[in-house]
């Protein structure tokens, strides 16, 4: 019960695509380079729920790292140790 507005969310953004889809289509009565460019953006929005569904899927069975995106894009924190500053004794006010 605890990710179900995840999957809410994901279902939610796929149905938003559909309906874009679905514009497109009507677009493309009108303009076919409109419906181009309106189809592809509604491709992206169907493809982004269902990535985000898969992720909330993932991440409800317990898998370490299940944004690949993120970690596509992301690069890796360098392992390199701060440097270390050594204390100075406070010099007392005259």
């Amino acid at each position: 019960m605890d990710y179900t507005m995840g999957y809410l969310l994901a279902l939610l953004l796929v149905g938003v695509g559909f309906l874009a889809f679905i514009l497109a289509l009507i677009v493309l009565e009108v303009s076919k380079p409109k419906f181009v460019v309106s189809l592809i953006l509604s491709l992206l929005l169907v493809l982004a729920g269902g990535y985000y569904y898969y992720v909330v899927m993932q991440v409800e069975k317990g898998v370490a790292n299940a944004n690949i995106i993120h970690g596509l894009f992301s690069p890796a924190a360098p392992m390199v140790e701060a440097p270390v500053v050594p204390e100075v004794p406070a010099t007392p006010a005259r």
